[in-house]
């Protein structure tokens, strides 16, 4: 008998409910033992002290965020836990400025002040300093990118240019996702999250330290996704699963000198259904593929600090796996980074450095094809900024970033900087700078296909097909940027930012000449070359309130408003991206968080966001409501409930472009969590 073989990402496992019953069960019967490190209870900080975390991403140096010459807003740990979420991208919802989209059970949409996309290109993404922006074909494949939501000590979100710093990509912001350090994870933890949608999202970690004084950690992570829905209700077929462990040392090497050494290896497996071209009528065939992924890094920094300043050098490498319909990918990546801060004189600080990546891939055809299929890159790059106090209250920050990339050559990235802080509770900051976002693997090289027709003459097939440009240019950005910072009483705090972006040599989709293919059968073949024949600008504002209405009730209030005014150039023959682009982003963006502490045992915590309709992409406007309630009964051990998308059944949030898969609607969902600490 032929018995029908399910894949990996589609059993069901009742491994997460048995781990629920039993952790409960030992939460409410076993004596207490050592709490381990607290979660870190930012309710009971003043907004005074909130808006002083320390922040590294926008100078590349510890500063208060209150003194930070950029658009940054700050996602704490306690954020992540209190919101009830369960990876990373939907903690990003927590930003303002940032749009999140849920493309299907395994893929998000995610960027910073427009041009969405599965493949959004304008947003630097790192994980403890190392980049998981993709050069394939730019942007972030989310669903290979995880950590235990636990060891996130803060993502740090900016919106807006950091390229001086951190170099090209960084172009509409950076997101620097920081764990923990260590010393602050000691002991073990144990996470089981079941839910109609999670089906077990297991985490354990265990750290010590050594008799040399060196901290460690290690952990691992497992998690079985539920696939979402269609428009009819019936299941879209897109379930995945995840199967992650990773380790962290952080020591000393002398007196000065502090190292730190870190690695994670993950596989993923997932499906989803596409629509595949064809040559013949009905010109599309919907395909149910499975996809899989795997990859590991290592990652390694020695910081020293002298008398004549403070010195790091990182190193890292990252090699990835991808298997997929779409395109199958292997990748390798080293990356060395030196940086120097130098003390000149009182009042001015000097940061300069030096990088060097390079990277390698080899890809096999799928839907995508990459000629040629294996390709060597080299990026050559150094930065210096220098921070000037010009009186007690005003600071001067010029910069700029130089690298050396093999698609367009020498690329120039300045940027100034001006803070103004008259009084400790108010500061006001402005910028111009210059990013840009440098052609990726698929912009060169890419052949896909993209949708196919009748055609009266010749009466052969139209084949409309995607195809790279090896002519393409760097997109440029130059923004423009006023910020605002008021904490004029404990109980209140509020942060207004407003931007003028003015692009130029925005990828373009141009008309090339028709030719005729003999194979598989006749047809004529449309090319759409890539070009960069689009310019113009967005503007917008973005908002941020946050209040104590009582000792132990925070209320957080963002909003996001954003505008396009696009064109395209003399010459081209473009008559689709205007009008996607635009209406791929939301013009209004509301959230309003609160979190109430009940008891010293009991949180009540909600969260509701409005989202604008995509009108470019047919997507409707949505509200969506999460409620959670936790309760501790003992110092060590935390259950909570969620409920999330409350308000309704279900909802679309995105369409994918250039690749036609089915639409998945996001669905209500409820979830329960255990914690425990020993």
């Amino acid at each position: 008998m032929h018995t029908k073989k399910r894949s990996p990402a589609g059993r069901r496992q009742h491994w997460p409910v048995l781990g629920l019953v039993l952790v409960a069960g030992w939460a409410s019967g076993t004596p207490s033992q050592s709490a381990g490190e607290g979660d870190s209870q930012l309710i009971d900080l003043s907004l005074e002290q909130l808006v002083d975390v320390e922040i590294t991403s926008v100078s590349k140096k510890s500063q208060r965020l209150s003194e930070a010459p950029a658009a940054i807003f700050v996602i704490t740990g306690d954020d992540i836990r209190r919101s009830g979420v369960t990876s990373i991208p939907e903690a990003l919802r927590l930003a303002p400025g940032i749009e999140v989209a849920k493309i299907d059970s395994n893929k998000w949409a995610i960027t910073s002040r427009g041009f969405n996309g599965r493949f959004a290109n304008k947003l630097l993404v790192l994980m403890d300093g190392r980049s998981i922006y993709s050069p394939l074909f730019s942007g972030v494949l989310w669903e290979v990118h995880d950590a235990m939501l636990e060891d996130i000590e803060r993502i740090e979100v900016i919106r807006g240019p950091g390229a001086t710093l951190w170099g090209a990509n960084a172009v509409n912001g950076v997101i620097n996702i920081i764990t923990r350090h260590t010393r602050e994870t000691q002991g073990g933890l144990l996470s089981v999250t079941v839910g109609s949608e999670e089906r077990g999202v297991i985490g354990f970690r265990q750290g010590g330290t050594t008799e040399q004084g060196t901290a460690w950690r290690a952990y691992g992570k497992v998690a079985e996704h539920d696939a979402l829905v269609d428009a009819s209700g019936a299941r879209a077929n897109d379930e995945w699963r995840t199967r992650q462990v990773g380790f962290r040392t952080d020591g000393r090497l002398g007196a000065g000198t502090t190292f730190t050494f870190q690695g994670d290896a993950y596989k993923g497996a997932g499906r989803e259904a596409l629509g595949r071209v064809t040559l013949a009528p009905p010109y599309s065939q919907v395909q149910n593929s499975f996809s899989a992924s795997s990859g590991l890094n290592l990652l390694g920094r020695l910081n020293r600090i002298t008398d004549s300043g403070e010195m790091t050098f990182q190193a890292y490498y990252d090699g990835t796996r991808l298997e997929d319909v779409i395109v199958n990918e292997d990748r390798d990546t080293l990356d060395l980074d030196f940086q120097h801060r130098l003390p000149l004189v009182p009042g001015q600080d000097l940061i300069w450095g030096l990088g060097y990546r390079l990277t390698q891939d080899r890809t096999r055809a799928g839907m995508v094809e990459l000629v040629p299929s294996h390709r060597t890159d080299q990026l050559f790059s150094g930065f210096v900024q220098d921070e000037i106090a010009l009186a007690d209250t005003v600071r001067l920050t010029l910069g700029t970033k130089i690298e050396h990339n093999d698609y367009t050559g020498w690329e120039f990235q300045p940027s100034v900087r001006a803070l103004w802080k008259p009084v400790p509770w108010q500061s006001a900051w402005g910028s111009v700078s210059r990013a840009i976002r440098t052609p990726s693997r698929a912009d060169a090289t890419v052949r896909l296909d993209l949708r196919a027709g009748p055609n009266l003459f010749p009466p052969v097939p139209v084949l409309v097909q995607a195809t790279g440009s090896r002519d393409m240019d760097s997109e440029r950005l130059v923004a423009y940027e006023v910020g605002w910072r008021l904490n004029p009483n404990p109980a209140v705090a509020l942060d207004l930012t407003a931007f003028l972006n003015d692009y130029d040599r925005l990828r373009s989709q141009e008309l090339g000449t028709p030719y005729l293919a003999l194979a598989p059968v006749p047809h004529l073949v449309q090319p759409v070359l890539a070009g960069n024949l689009l310019e113009g600008r967005t503007y917008g504002f973005e908002a941020v309130v946050e209040t104590r209405p009582a000792e132990h009730w925070r209320l957080v209030g963002t909003y996001s408003n954003l505008h396009y005014d696009l064109r395209v150039k003399g010459g081209s023959t473009d008559t689709t991206s205007i009008g996607m682009l635009e209406g791929s982003s939301p013009r209004n963006q509301y959230s309003l968080r609160s979190e109430w502490s009940i008891t010293p045992k009991t949180d009540f915590d909600a969260w509701i966001k409005r989202v604008d309709k995509l009108p470019g992409l047919n997507v409707g406007a949505y509200t969506s409501l999460n409620l959670r309630v936790a309760y501790r009964p003992r110092r060590d051990t935390e259950i909570s409930l969620v409920g999330q998308n409350l308000l309704d059944n279900r909802h679309l949030e995105f369409v994918p472009e250039f690749v036609n898969s089915a639409l998945s609607q996001v669905q209500r969902a409820l979830l329960a969590t255990v914690r425990l600490r020993f």
